[in-house]
Formats: C-alpha cells, structure tokens, sequence
C-alpha cells in the first residue's frame, strides 16, 4: 500500500451544520458511530493509505468527517452530495476511487449504497474481478450472479451476496471484517474528478445514501447466457476454491496472480491453453450484450411480488431506471450491461489496483496466432474483421470524401491535362472509351464462354470421378458387410464358448460355495458350544469374584479395628511411660534433697543416655 503526505480537505463545521439529513429507520447494529469525526483522524487515515491511481489526490477524492451522533444510515437532502465508505473495507481490499465500471454496476443492479454493500460482498466482488483479470476476461454480471445471489433481504440491515447452491469460487472471508461498523467516513469529488459519482451525463453513478428498496437477485437465467459465457462458467465451476486474501497479495504481480490462479485449476494445462486462447479471441471480438430485464432473476422486494420472465427489472424515461433520493440513472445498455469493454469506462482511475500487463496483450493476437503464457502459439482462423481491417471506421471523424475519391477513384496521374478539352471533344473522348469498353466486353464474354466450355468439361470428368467414386464404395461396403458377418460369426462362436466355460466355472464355485458354507457351519456349532462353556466359566468367577470381594471388605474392616486398638495402646503405654519418669524424678527429689534442681532441671522425658550424656 502507498502512502504518501497529504492536504486532507475537510469540511467546515459551518457545512455539517447547514445540512438538511434523514435518518433511516436501522436496527440494532447500525446504530453505530464513527470514530472518523476529527480532522486528525482523517489525516492519520490518508497518511496511510492512498485512494485514488494518480496525482492530485488530495484535491480530486475529498474525505470528510463525519458528526459525533452521524449513523451510516443517514440521508442527505441537499447539495454538495457524498457517500460514505467504510474505511476497513478500503484498507483491506485495497479499493480505489473512482470505482471500477463492475463495482458501479453492481450496486446499481443491487439498487445499494456502497456503504450499505456487506463488507465480505465488496470481497466476493473484489476477488471476482481478479480471477477475471487473470484470465483476460472482462468481468461479466451473468456469470458473477451464475455463481452469487442474494439470499435474504432484511429491513434496515447490509445486503450480502452469498454463494449459490453448490457453488462458489472463494472462501469465506467473514474472519477479516471485525468491528468494522465504526469506521465510517464521507467521500465526494473533488473539482476535475466527477466521475467518481456521475457519468458523463450527469446521472449518479450508484446510490449515495440507504435505500428501503434493495433488490434481490436471485440468479440468471440459463438459457439466455452466450455459449461463451456457459463454458467459462463450467471452466470456473472446475477450480479449488480461491482464498481471496490469496489474491489481494499478488494483486499488483500480473504474472504471479495468473500462476496463483492456475495452481488452482484442475482442468488440464491443455484445456487452460485452450481458453485463455478462447478468452483473448471473445474479448477482440465480444459477443452480444443481454439486458438484465432478460438476464437476471430477480426475487421479491417490499410491496412487490417476484418478477416473472419477460417482466421489465427496471423502467423509466429512455430506458433508465426509476429514480429515488441518491439513486443513479444510467441507460440501460450501459449500466446494466452483463459486459462491457474497458474502453467505456472512464480514463481516469476506472482500473485495478497497479496491474501490469504480462498476462496477454492485444499486441500479442497477430496473423491469427495467440502467444499465451508459456510461450504456447495457438493458431485461429484469423483476426476478426475489427482486428484484420483498415483500422478506424471509414465513417470516422477523420474521413475526408473529397481526398477517398481523388486518392481512390481518380488514381495517381495527372488530370489537369483534361482541363483545356472542350466539352465536344470530352464527350467524344467518353465514347471512344465507351466503345474500347464493348469490345473488351465483348473480349471477357467470349474468354468466359471458353471458360465456361473448359469448366463443363471438368465437371464432366468430376461426374466420371465421382461414379468411379460410387462404383468403388459400393465395393468397398460389399468387402465391409462380408467381413461384418465373418466376425459376427465369429464373435458369436467365441461368446457362446466362453458362456459355456462361465457356466461351469459357476457351477464349480457354487459347490465349493456349498462345501465352505457347511464347514462353516460345523465350525459355528462348536464355537457357540465354547462359547457357552466360558459364559458359564465367566459366570462361575464373577460370582467368586463377588464374594472375595465381600471377604476382603469384612478383613479391611478388622483391620481397621485392630488399627484402633493398637494406637489406643501405644498410647496408654505412653501416658504410662511419662507418668512412671516424672513419678520417679519426685522420688529421686524426696530421697536426694541435696540435688542442684538446675542439674534435674535437665531431664527430660524425650532425652536419652549416649556416651554416659543426657541428649
């Protein structure tokens, strides 16, 4: 990720204040505020990461704070319009403004804000555009929506995209996207970058702020898909599934995204070949755009019943969709195309994220030969005409129809001479020619009648051949029929030999069958006899285990008792032994008054005699 040093344009407070906001009714968890609400944390923000592909970013892509008590979920009435953007989903994905021409068309499709696009769905779309631009195709909605669709659609919460019935192309990527809902910040154009929320006809690009009316797209129909389109589908259905994080890595390595990408791949490096092949020829050469009216499957939104085949998805003036309070209004060829060529997007910033251009180029499609990666040549039948052609259109804005006739019709010589010619004398000049033209005519017709008796001639012989032709086939179809029975013949005699060996060799196994299955049998008998024996024997010990265990329970208590017993003795032979010392030490004090009671002062009960000492 870039960084870079910044002059963040924020906007005043005199601005937040004038502002005339709705709030939509959210439910718990969108509730949340920004931590985006100082000028520094801004800064801090752009010091970091870099938002636009190009210089001047500071003046062209504005971020604004956001107020202490601003949900993500307001609405505002009033000029200069923004939208807000999650500044998580920014820094993980490494998403750049203005948006690619899919993402703007998939939250126009949706009918979403992006901040109101669930972060793993920015992933899914993200990861979506890098597979595609790993394989040279231009991200198409039929197939996105062939592998995602929007399961549910719950008032007041993000809309995700999730993967189809036994389907997908990525990972789940729900664990990078924590705490995210705090991260919420305004973004506007600047002066010289409006296309970062219009088109060149002024109609909003997306939706700018929560909509009650998300739509829910179910899937696509199949039948309506190019041919082209079904087979890249069946080639993506036969990829591991993709870790998106996998490709946010190498998203700035051309090369290594596409050597990721077919690591993944189970399809033979034949059948690869084949279709980056088949990818570079579509894109020179695309096929028809499908309407989404007729594409995709739309399912039931608040106050409408699903829309049927045939039913229009969107309707309005010019073939543009109906409008609401930040909605966008392309026409429909345009910003509902399931395809579209980089060349109607917007020269500035409408790109990924630093791609080079090693994968396969245009310059690469020459004399109908593909060089793809590895250095394989695939031949084709030639260019298209787009490609094999004089270029631009000869309708073009450079087309001069006086210089086409003088460079073209009139040739290279010199007319001036014709100038002093009366017009008497042109005019006989013109039939001469006229004449000269007759009997060349009259040349090239008898030249074509010789031809022509020269052609009759050949398709003469050629009908010759073609009877010889016929005549040796019928042959051949004889020789082939007769050697047809022989080896029916054949085949039958050697079936019907090797049944009869079959069946003896099955009825040798079946008696064998029958032999083991009674011996078996005999086998059961005895070891059911042995095994009623050890049950009974089992039976015998448990019971004789049962009672030991009894006998030894009635010697531990005795054991016990006799424990009891013997400490109660020990200790009354103790008070005994202390009673009878200090009994005799007053007997020794009566007897031997004269004694130093310092020197019987020393003896103790606990003390013994070593080496004629008390110790």
């Amino acid at each position: 990720m870039g960084t870079s040093s910044h002059r963040v344009l924020l906007a005043r407070k005199g601005l937040h204040a004038s502002m005339r906001v709705i709030r939509l009714v959210v439910l718990a968890g969108m509730d949340t505020e920004s931590k985006f609400t100082s000028p520094d944390s801004i800064l801090r923000f752009r010091e970091g990461y870099s938002l636009y592909n190009g210089d001047g970013e500071d003046k062209l892509v504005i971020v604004e704070t956001v107020q202490a008590d601003e949900l993500v979920t307001t609405v505002n009435r009033e000029e200069p319009h923004y939208f807000y953007m999650y500044a998580n989903v920014i820094q993980t994905l490494n998403l750049w403004f203005p948006l690619t021409f899919f993402e703007d068309t998939i939250l126009r499709l949706l009918n979403v804000a992006p901040s109101q696009f669930h972060p793993n769905s920015w992933a899914f779309v993200k990861g979506y555009e890098l597979l595609c631009y790993a394989l040279d195709l231009e991200p198409s909605i039929g197939m996105f929506f062939s592998f995602y669709h929007v399961k549910s659609l719950t008032p007041g919460r993000l809309v995700s995209v999730c993967a189809q019935p036994n389907k997908g192309l990525f990972k789940l990527f729900a664990s990078n996207f924590k705490n995210y809902q705090d991260s919420f910040f305004r973004v506007r154009y600047g002066p010289g970058l409006h296309s970062l929320m219009y088109d060149t006809d002024g109609d909003r690009l997306f939706l700018f702020y929560w909509t009650e009316d998300p739509r829910a797209i179910k899937g696509v129909y199949d039948d309506v898909l190019t041919s082209f389109q079904k087979e890249t589908i069946a080639f993506l259905e036969r990829f591991n599934l993709i870790d998106i994080k996998d490709l946010l890595r190498r998203e700035t390595n051309a090369k290594r995204l596409t050597n990721f990408i077919r690591r993944m791949k189970t399809v033979s490096d034949e059948e690869w070949m084949s279709f980056l092949a088949k990818s570079k020829a579509k894109k020179l050469q695309p096929d028809e755009i499908a309407l989404p009216d007729d594409l995709l499957v739309v399912g039931e939104t608040k106050g409408s019943k699903r829309k049927r085949r045939g039913d229009r998805v969107i309707r309005g003036d010019k073939g543009r969709a109906t409008q609401d309070v930040g909605s966008s209004s392309p026409a429909a060829n345009v910003a509902f195309g399931v395809s579209a060529s980089r060349s109607r997007q917007p020269s500035v910033g409408r790109v990924l994220r630093s791609h080079s251009t090693d994968v396969i180029q245009t310059e690469d499609v020459q004399m109908g030969e593909f060089v793809v990666d590895g250095g394989v040549t695939v031949q084709n039948a030639g260019p298209p005409p787009a490609v094999a052609g004089i270029g631009s259109s000869v309708w073009g804005s450079m087309f001069d129809p006086a210089a086409f006739v003088e460079n073209t019709l009139l040739g290279t010589g010199d007319s001036a001479r014709f100038d002093s010619l009366t017009t008497s004398e042109l005019r006989n000049l013109a039939l001469s020619y006229e004449v000269k033209g007759t009997v060349l005519t009259h040349l090239l017709s008898a030249r074509r009648d010789k031809e022509i008796l020269e052609a009759n001639s050949k398709v003469t012989r050629a009908e010759q051949a073609v009877t010889d032709a016929e005549r040796t086939v019928t042959e051949i179809k004889k020789q082939w029929a007769d050697e047809f029975d022989r080896l029916k013949k054949t085949h039958k005699e050697a079936l019907a030999e090797m049944r009869g060996a079959h069946g003896r060799e099955i009825a040798e196994l079946r008696k064998k069958h029958a032999d083991d299955k009674a011996s078996l049998q005999t086998k059961a008998t005895i070891l059911e006899a042995e095994v009623t024996t050890l049950e009974v024997l089992r039976n015998n010990l448990i019971v004789s285990l049962t009672q030991n265990r009894k006998d030894i329970s009635e010697l531990e208590e005795d054991v016990d008792e006799l424990e009891e017993t013997n400490t109660a003795l020990k200790q009354s032979m103790a008070d005994k032994y202390v009673d009878g010392f200090w009994s005799s030490i007053e007997q020794v004090k009566i007897l031997f008054p004269e004694l130093d009671p310092d020197v019987l002062a020393q003896v103790d009960v606990m003390k013994r005699i070593k080496d004629g000492k008390l110790i």
